[in-house]
């Protein structure tokens, strides 16, 4: 039993050390050994790519109207609206569009968002290319002020804050956003330091130069381009002024594949960027083994500690046990706040445990071979 008890203890420090130990000294690093970057008002030629598929009538027009309201000149903007096989309206509605700035390229049967980035960025004639999701709406200001990074010759990419918002936001929405609100704080120090590992992949600009066409079945665009950027020996930074807010709700069946399609990419990302993070080294490869790596086995490390707990005896196997068990009830009761919002103090054990069931999930998908795509 001796070696389950040692197993027990070196998950439990690998779980203190990422979550509580790393924020720490990412904190304290930061505030030493700041390293700020240029910025400059400034307008190079700017491609901003909009890849969709699914999404109505309604929707495509907002977002046409947001472009618009962009304040870019316009000489310096156009934006690429890609047609993934997109079925509805939405593409005849772009492609009436009178507005010389936006063209439209379009796809006649679904490839995956992977396909339609790449293609948006080799049809892009800007300096710099914006990636934005077709749901949100950014604030006017969104592409000058990532444009503004730029002027420092070694940013190589620009992360932008999403945000959901409205009366249509579910509970388990709000538990995310505190979720973003500490990555964002951990993900800005990071940056303070170099560079960023991924972002949230509704809006986030490069240098098209600096783009490398993704492998068709990538998950994780927004973790993988951003982290090619960072290992050519450029830096990736947020910038908190550019906002894309939105307004979807989404539910626990939702969110769960939303966890078990990350937790896929999360492997997938470890195959393409692995050789190159170790042959780099340094901070950024401890960034990724502290930040990212541990997360996407953290299913398999709590799975576990429960068993383990469960047929090991001992007071701190036994408060293990109690704690985890107060947590799953929590979590329930927070799958119930979605109808009651008096249950909202829950939400973030619910987002715990979809976390960790859709991380085994997407695990063993991805390594028995099931395929998952955009």
């Amino acid at each position: 039993m001796v070696i389950f008890e040692i197993l027990f203890f070196v998950c439990l420090g690998v779980l203190v050390y990422a979550h509580v130990v790393y924020p720490v000294v990412i904190f304290i690093w930061s505030e030493v050994k700041k390293k700020p970057h240029q910025k400059k008002e400034w307008y190079p030629s700017v491609t901003l790519v909009v890849p969709f598929y699914k999404e109505g009538k309604d929707i495509v027009e907002a977002k046409l109207e947001n472009v618009k309201n962009l304040e870019y000149p316009k000489d310096k903007l156009k934006a690429l609206f890609v047609s993934d096989g997109a079925k509805g309206r939405g593409a005849e509605i772009i492609e009436k569009e009178e507005d010389k700035r936006i063209g439209l390229v379009r796809l006649f049967e679904h490839q995956g968002k992977p396909t339609a980035l790449n293609i948006g960025a080799v049809e892009a004639k800007g300096e710099i290319v914006v990636f934005s999701d077709i749901h949100g709406m950014m604030n006017p200001g969104a592409v000058k002020y990532m444009v503004e990074n730029f002027y420092d010759e070694k940013v190589g990419a620009v992360l932008g804050v999403y945000k959901v918002e409205g009366d249509k936001a579910s509970q388990l929405d709000r538990a995310k956003g505190r979720y973003w609100d500490f990555e964002l704080f951990l993900k800005k120090r990071e940056g303070w330091i170099w560079s960023i590992l991924g972002c949230h992949g509704t809006l986030y600009a490069v240098r098209k130069s600096l783009y490398e066409p993704l492998r068709r079945d990538i998950i994780n665009d927004d973790f993988v381009i951003p982290s090619q950027v960072a290992l050519k020996g450029y830096r990736t930074v947020y910038e908190e002024r550019s906002v894309l807010k939105d307004r979807i709700s989404t539910g626990i069946s939702h969110e769960l594949r939303r966890r078990t399609r990350i937790a896929y990419g999360n492997w997938q990302q470890m195959a393409v960027l692995w050789k190159d993070l170790v042959k780099r080294r340094g901070f950024l490869l401890w960034q990724f083994l502290s930040h990212k790596a541990v997360r996407t086995v953290q299913g398999f490390l709590v799975a576990y500690m429960v068993l383990c707990s469960v047929f090991v005896r001992g007071v701190v196997f036994d408060v293990f046990l109690v704690g985890f068990g107060l947590v799953v009830a929590g979590g329930l009761l927070g799958f119930l706040a979605e109808r009651g919002r008096f249950l909202k103090v829950f939400n973030m054990s619910s987002l715990f445990l979809l976390g960790t069931w859709g991380q085994i999930k997407g695990s063993f998908s991805y390594f028995f071979g099931k395929k998952i795509r955009w």
